[in-house]
């Protein structure tokens, strides 16, 4: 059995990072400190929030002193944290910060990366999302050492994966994270016994992978159907996908590409298929509206909107 001993600095802060942090801890890794975000102030009444990783680690018994909240690690700032948790290894997940060169040198083991693409392809925040807004057929999951460049250091492995054709960003995220458990700890055993190797990526194939912008999130109907159909999949759950009904936001949370005929109509008329459904017209084709958020209300089923008339057809949206 691979040696587990060796000490393990965790860092990262969203669901998908605290996925692997539990399947680290639970199956015996020497987590010896926890690194994320600080906490945030979050809904109506602003109450201070755990990112998930900090939940995951008070669940699974990490003493409160062991998770760190650092705003920088900049100037020697996080210097703390390294000699109190004395790491042979440092793991990164989805903690969203480079990290300076005095923290890359701590560790004797050097500094790992789960990265969710196939590098040197979406290099930066939003991989996940980017590789679903483009109509990729297929992603991954990269295991990277650290550099001081967005994601460009040496790749331990990568794990390929299809995407599914009516995978959102949640649902893509979630599966991701579950093949992340057990790739990331083969990885990190293949550290501990002295047998990973790392291949340079080819950097003239890289692409950027910019974080999503709530503007991005607006629906475009005068794009052919598909690619507003990967626009939605790409921001649901979030940022979410929005549009604009008489002067006021709506968020679509569930829809679907339309398969029957399309009438003629400027992008984003609202047209009824049946007495119950809802379809808007695109560039190309349309797509069917399921499930809608109109503003400052929740969420609803958009036959109930119909019969409520909140919804009509010949309405445009855009």
């Amino acid at each position: 059995m691979t040696d587990k001993s060796p000490r393990i600095l965790f860092m990262g802060t969203p669901d998908f990072a605290s996925v692997q942090l539990a399947h680290l801890l639970e199956n015996g890794y020497n987590i010896t400190g926890v690194v994320c975000r600080p906490d945030s102030a979050k809904n109506r009444g602003m109450k201070l929030t755990f990112p998930p990783v900090k939940t995951c680690a008070l669940e699974h018994g990490v003493d409160e002193s062991l998770i760190y909240q650092p705003t920088t690690f900049k100037d020697g700032a996080g210097q703390y944290i390294l000699d109190e948790t004395r790491p042979d290894l440092i793991v990164v997940v989805a903690y969203g910060r480079i990290l300076p060169q005095y923290v890359l040198d701590y560790p004797r083991l050097g500094c790992i990366n789960l990265h969710g693409s196939i590098l040197p392809r979406y290099r930066g925040a939003a991989p996940i999302q980017r590789a679903i807004m483009n109509g990729d057929k297929t992603t991954g999951l990269s295991l990277q050492y650290l550099s001081l460049g967005v994601d460009e250091g040496d790749v331990i492995s990568d794990l390929e994966t299809e995407i599914l054709p009516d995978e959102t960003y949640g649902d893509l995220s979630a599966r991701l994270a579950d093949l992340g458990r057990e790739f990331l700890a083969r990885g990190i055993d293949s550290i501990f016994a002295g047998e990973a190797s790392a291949t340079p990526q080819d950097h003239a194939l890289a692409t950027h992978a910019a974080m999503i912008e709530k503007t991005e999130a607006r629906l475009n109907f005068s794009a052919d159907a598909r690619a507003v159909y990967n626009t939605f999949r790409a921001v649901t759950p979030n940022p979410g996908a929005t549009t604009i009904r008489n002067g006021k936001q709506l968020r679509i949370n569930a829809m679907k590409l339309f398969s029957g005929e399309v009438p003629a109509g400027q992008p984003g008329t609202v047209f009824f298929p049946t007495k119950k459904t809802a379809a808007v017209i695109c560039g190309a084709g349309a797509v069917e509206l399921l499930r809608l958020s109109p503003e400052g209300k929740k969420e609803t089923a958009v036959a109930d909107l119909i019969n409520g008339r909140q919804i009509a057809a010949g309405d445009i949206l855009g």
